[in-house]
């Protein structure tokens, strides 16, 4: 069924909808969560983080003030 597609989780515990939170995709983040239970939305992956986490956390600044350098990097969650 479309729910257990929309709910499918991997071995590492990441669900569709954490990985649309990591891309910043609002459309799906949308559609994955309209067909989610609040205990869904809720999971967590083997590390205990949510969607929530995964989009606060999916680009994270880096400032290196030795170099004067200001980086962006990138977290993926399926690593």
């Amino acid at each position: 069924s479309q729910r257990q597609i929309i709910c499918a989780v991997t071995k590492r515990g990441i669900t569709p909808l954490m990985c649309a939170c990591y891309t910043q995709n609002v459309e799906l983040m949308e559609v994955f969560s309209s067909c989610m239970s609040t205990k869904d939305i809720a999971m967590v992956d083997k590390d205990g983080r949510s969607a929530a986490d995964y989009a606060r956390h999916s680009i994270k600044d880096i400032d290196d003030v030795n170099t004067n350098t200001h980086t962006i990097m990138l977290l993926d969650p399926m690593v």
